[in-house]
This record gives structure tokens, C-alpha cells and sequence, in this order.
């Protein structure tokens, strides 16, 4: 009887170890503004089609933000993303006008590439871009919160 008592804790005591994992999971908070206007439409994350499918694209493990900015000069909008590691700048039509490896002008802590053997290509234009534009507005936030 007590070897049998002796082998249920030993039992119950691997399942409670394996089910408990060394790693924390990252938890997210996910902010969609719906009232900011851009591109000719309200709520952009839901009516520009391409935007919307941009955000049901990114990796679930990934923070990730898109803001709204204008050009300083003619008032022309361009939509900015932006993750840990890249910087991409679309226009209302979701055409890509440039991006790349960007560590400027993000709000996110900039990670080093452990993995990758290949630098990713970077964000020449970037700089300049921020240099004559301005920040209008946040759209989308997915960020870490633990």
C-alpha cells in the first residue's frame, strides 16, 4: 500500500512538472484606435482592406505597431510599420514606398540578430523620412505587457 501511495505522488508529481514550463509566455495588450480618420476612411484598421490583412498577418509572437504620419510639406499620409526590427512606409493604397532594418525613430528596444547569418537590408530612407514628416496619429499596438 505505501508503494502504491509512493508511486501516485511520483505520478502526479512528473505531470506537475511537466506541465509547467521554464519559460514565461509573453502576454500582449492589442490597442486599435477606431476613431482616427486616414487614407479617406474611419477606423482604417477595419475599412483599408489591405491594412487589416497586414495585421491578421503578423506572427503571433511579435510586437507591432502602425502609425499614422503626414509629410511636412504637401500633407501626403503614409502609413508606418513597425516591429523590433523593421520599418516599413506605405501609402494609402498599401504599396510599400520603402523599408528596412531601422533603429531611429521606433519606440521599440532595437534586438540583436542571434540567429540570422545575414544582416537584414537597412532603412536608408528612413532618416530622411522622419526628418520631413510628421507623427499624426497611433493606429495599432500590439505590445508586450509581461
Amino acid at each position: 500500500m505505501r508503494k502504491m501511495i509512493v508511486l501516485i505522488h511520483s505520478v502526479l508529481f512528473s505531470f506537475l512538472i511537466l506541465g509547467t514550463s521554464c519559460e514565461k509566455q509573453q502576454k500582449f495588450e492589442i490597442y486599435e484606435n477606431r476613431v482616427i480618420a486616414c487614407c479617406g476612411v474611419s477606423d482604417p484598421t477595419k475599412n483599408l482592406e489591405w491594412l487589416n490583412t497586414l495585421i491578421k498577418d503578423i506572427p503571433p509572437y511579435t510586437a507591432f505597431s502602425i502609425k499614422l504620419y503626414e509629410n511636412n510639406s504637401d500633407n501626403t499620409l503614409y502609413i508606418v510599420t513597425e516591429d523590433e526590427i523593421f520599418t516599413n512606409v506605405y501609402n494609402c493604397n498599401g504599396e510599400i514606398q520603402f523599408g528596412g532594418a531601422y533603429s531611429g525613430d521606433t519606440s521599440f528596444t532595437q534586438k540583436k540578430l542571434t540567429v540570422q547569418s545575414v544582416a537584414p537590408k537597412p532603412c536608408y530612407e528612413c532618416e530622411e523620412f522622419y526628418n520631413t514628416n510628421h507623427f499624426v496619429g497611433l493606429i495599432y499596438e500590439k505590445k508586450i505587457v509581461e
